[in-house]
């Protein structure tokens, strides 16, 4: 008997193995043997309860093992492997009407006022080439017509830093770096309007700086007369000592240092109104002469509200040999200050990116009325250092100092429409001949614009 129930009990043993790994099924078949053998009293009922449990066992074990293996299968199936190249469109559309009082005889775009045209109408495409690499080129189709607005490549490298070729964005300025879809007012500030550095054929290092900043070395192109020189290197580095999507403490650095081909200084207005600071042009033995930027960033934005502050020197030094000959180093020094605030809510912090610096887009909380945000701005423009002295002079007619405030009012239906209304009013330190000859120039700004 005893030589009998242990034949069984290696049967039944073999029959539970093979049956963890053929799964539950098996694990059925021993429930039924068991049965089978307790009812004609091949077992006891000690040695089927003992069965049983060793079967239960093997039941739940083959299920674990079934769950793991589906599970598997979905994985791979996820997996899918992905086709290069991939790409996708995008753009943006806005449409603007500008008021000067004093009317404007001919403002930037050389329209009179009040004026109504598309400012940006861009259509481009961003494309995937592989895991590592991306692209993007876009066209301002505008009402000038069709031109290259920017096209680039960035590599990624496998220490996370990325090479980026083309003509983009350089380094430089919180304002220049966030995009026109997501700037606080319609129009840059005097600080950009003058300042900025725009888009240039380049190339450039981007990197992290740990969890709380990053930064981009590049050397550029100034995109001037001369193919010998017109070239800058220009480094952007910025940090947020806040917590992630509740607060931002920004603090940012930015530098170009260059030479520029002999020629006008740079262009400037307020609301892309009338130019009111213009001097002399710049002519040296060499045909060149040199030319920097330095830039320092603060914003802090904790829930509904923001406050963003900048301050630039641009400088100017070489030898002039025509006019008011002799050496020559002026700086011109422009800031701004941003205060906005979100009515309905909505938290600046999680618009801010880290690793680039900046912050982008606001999500309304409410999607059936959009949000609604307010906001002033004070901006100053010094350039009396070109009041006299050698080299470059203020031109008559024009004005070496200006102070400008602007209120905002905006409304965003949704993620990517805003209808923007901008009350800006400037005061210049003497009268401007192209402003009806006034210390005073007023303009309203409206816009209505999308992007996808």
């Amino acid at each position: 008997m005893k030589l009998q129930h242990m034949l069984v009990a290696i049967a039944c043993s073999t029959i539970v193995f093979f049956g963890g790994l053929a799964g539950t099924a098996s694990a059925d078949t021993v429930d039924v043997l068991a049965e089978q053998l307790r009812a004609k009293g091949v077992i006891s009922e000690e040695e089927y309860q003992s069965l049983k449990s060793v079967s239960g066992y093997e039941k739940e074990k083959a299920a674990k093992m079934d769950s793991k293996m589906q599970k598997l299968e979905k994985k791979m199936k996820g997996k899918k492997k992905k086709k290069y190249p991939s790409t996708k469109m995008e753009g943006r559309m806005m449409l603007d009407y500008r008021d000067h009082s004093p009317d404007a005889t001919a403002d930037l775009k050389g329209k009179p006022s009040p004026a109504i045209d598309i400012r940006r109408a861009r259509l481009g495409t961003k494309v995937k080439l592989a895991d590592n690499i991306k692209g993007e080129v876009v066209l301002d189709i505008s009402e000038d017509g069709a031109e290259l607005d920017s096209a680039k490549m960035a590599y990624k490298l496998p220490n996370k830093m990325s090479m980026v070729f083309g003509k983009t964005k350089v380094p430089f300025s919180l304002e220049e770096m966030t995009s026109s879809r997501w700037i606080d007012f319609q129009e840059r500030s005097l600080a950009n309007a003058y300042g900025g550095v725009g888009k240039n054929p380049s190339i450039g290092l981007v990197g992290k700086l740990g969890d709380v900043g990053g930064f981009y070395l590049a050397y550029a192109s100034q995109e001037t007369k001369d193919d010998q020189e017109g070239k800058m290197t220009a480094l952007r580095a910025t940090a947020n000592f806040g917590t992630p999507k509740e607060s931002v403490f920004h603090i940012g650095l930015g530098i170009t240092q260059g030479d520029r081909a002999e020629g006008g200084v740079d262009r400037t207005y307020a609301g892309r109104g009338q130019r009111f600071f213009k001097a002399d042009d710049i002519d040296t033995a060499s045909g060149e002469y040199e030319h920097s930027r330095q830039g320092l960033e603060l914003a802090v934005a904790v829930g509904s509200f923001k406050a963003q502050y900048e301050t630039i020197t641009t400088n100017y030094s070489g030898v002039e040999a025509t006019t008011n000959p002799g050496s020559f180093d002026k700086d011109i020094v422009t800031s701004y200050l941003n205060l906005m605030y979100m009515v309905t809510g909505e938290q600046y912090a999680k618009a801010y990116k880290t690793s680039s610096g900046k912050f982008d887009k606001i999500k309304p909380i409410n999607k059936d009325k959009g949000a609604i945000e307010i906001g002033v701005r004070f901006a100053s423009f010094d350039g009396s250092d070109f009041d006299a002295g050698n080299g470059p002079r203020l031109t008559s007619g024009y004005t070496s100092e200006a102070d400008s405030t602007t209120y905002g009012l905006k409304w965003i239906p949704t993620t990517n429409v805003r209808f923007l209304i901008n009350y800006q009013v400037t005061d210049y330190e003497t009268a401007v001949t192209s402003v009806d000859s006034e210390t005073k120039e007023k303009t309203w700004l409206t816009r209505a614009q999308f992007s996808f």
